[in-house]
């Protein structure tokens, strides 16, 4: 006769135990699933074959240092060259950014700033208001006579700017079909973006490192966040990458308005309030970045704004007259312009630190301080207990209520037979 091998005792305490033990495992799988999803947690992938940034034991020297200049009994003026020296200095190849550096120098600072503006309209299909139509005419008008002066002089030293000159006719052209509301055609938008780039070449030149921001460096900075603020508008097939500290702080002219990506922990934000300006921007944010390269020096970034919920400085502090400011530790990424090596004071002294021009940085909302990590692990945790214990608690009574199987129970005949050979 077959014997049938007896069922598991499913309520003995060794068979619960190693369910109890299946259960918390598949918590811990889940566990592992939750943080196998944050992207934080796997930036030591990406850095896999690339070289340690600034693990030197030299790191950059930050401190400003004091720049030497000659004694002077009086003030120092600064005045203008004239435009006959400035075109002598032009070499035989120059070319049509040095040419156009002289012309708009030589122009009032209305002019160039309607110049810049109505460049960037036409381009960016902006129309133009009845009101600034005679205004630009008469514009247009004044730069005829500074090409004239440039190109009478350039051609007694024996200098071609006949292609700088030729552009300058093809962007007139356009904008006195922008000023008309007429159509630009099929060539003026290439004219315009062509030299509305050459526009941010020539003020990026104004830019100077080691030093606070000057008043010459106004123009490439809002013509930068207008770019910022106008995305994909402005035009600029522009592809951005990710550097380092070092590589900012010891290469600035490599990375000048050049847009680059940084990622790292935002320290200190402040709320600031712009200075007057031609697009309207009243406020601007300033973040104290450490770098997640392992760089405890600052890189200093301004924005235009800040992501939905990220903390923010009170707005109570300005209404009081107080510096509006705010400590935190929030993780970001974020891509914009390099501008230059910024003088700032520090509690050490005169120290410079990477200036980046950005709209917004990519905000990752993750737990990162104790209290909030504890929290949303603990929440993990208990529901992968909870779900182990009402699991077994499911099991358990499916189990006690299921009926045995007939061929499990011992037969009658099976029972007489035991009685029998028992001698009962």
């Amino acid at each position: 006769m077959a014997t049938h091998k007896p069922p598991p005792n499913y309520l003995s305490r060794r068979f619960q135990t190693r369910l109890l033990v299946m259960v918390a495992a598949l918590g811990i799988v889940v566990f592992m699933m939750n943080e196998a999803r944050k992207p934080e947690n796997w930036r030591w992938f990406e850095r896999l074959g690339q070289p340690p940034a600034n693990r030197s034991n030299t790191p950059p020297d930050t401190r400003l240092r004091p720049q030497k200049s000659e004694q002077r009994d009086g003030p120092v003026v600064t005045a203008e060259k004239p435009l006959s020296l400035q075109v002598d200095q032009l070499d035989q190849d120059a070319d049509a950014r040095d040419v156009w550096r002289i012309v708009l120098k030589r122009l009032p600072a209305q002019v160039r700033d309607w110049l810049a503006d109505a460049v960037f309209a036409a381009r960016t299909d902006l129309p133009a208001t009845d009101e600034r139509v005679p205004r630009g005419m008469a514009y247009l008008d004044d730069l005829d006579p500074v090409w004239d002066r440039v190109s009478n002089l350039a051609s007694d030293r024996g200098l071609d700017v006949t292609s700088a000159q030729a552009l300058w006719k093809e962007v007139k052209a356009a904008l006195l079909r922008w000023l008309h509301d007429e159509p630009l055609g099929t060539s003026a938008p290439q004219t315009l973006a062509r030299f509305d780039q050459l526009l941010d070449e020539l003020a990026c030149r104004d830019i100077r490192d080691n030093s606070v921001l000057q008043p010459e460096e106004r123009t490439p900075w809002y013509r930068l966040m207008r770019k910022l603020r106008q995305g994909a508008r402005a035009g600029h097939d522009e592809s951005s990458r990710a550097v380092t500290y070092a590589q900012l702080f010891s290469q600035p002219d490599v990375y000048r308005c050049r847009l680059v990506t940084l990622r790292g922990d935002v320290r200190l934000v402040e709320r600031l309030p712009a200075s007057a300006n031609r697009l309207g921007i009243e406020t601007t944010y300033r973040l104290w970045l450490r770098p997640d390269d392992g760089t405890n020096d600052p890189i200093v970034v301004y924005c235009l704004e800040l992501p939905p919920g990220f903390p923010a400085p009170p707005r109570s502090s300005e209404e009081s007259g107080e510096h509006a400011a705010r400590e935190v530790d929030e993780p970001v990424e974020l891509t914009g312009y390099f501008f230059k090596r910024w003088a700032y004071q520090s509690r050490q002294g005169l120290r410079l630190a990477p200036l980046v021009l950005s709209r917004s940085p990519k905000w990752h909302r993750v737990f990162t301080r104790s209290e909030d990590w504890a929290s949303g692990t603990w929440t993990v945790l208990l529901v992968s207990l909870a779900s182990a214990i009402v699991l077994s608690i499911i099991v358990s009574i499916y189990l006690w209520r299921r009926p045995l199987k007939e061929e499990s129970l011992p037969s009658v005949e099976h029972l007489r037979q035991l009685r029998e050979s028992s001698g009962e």
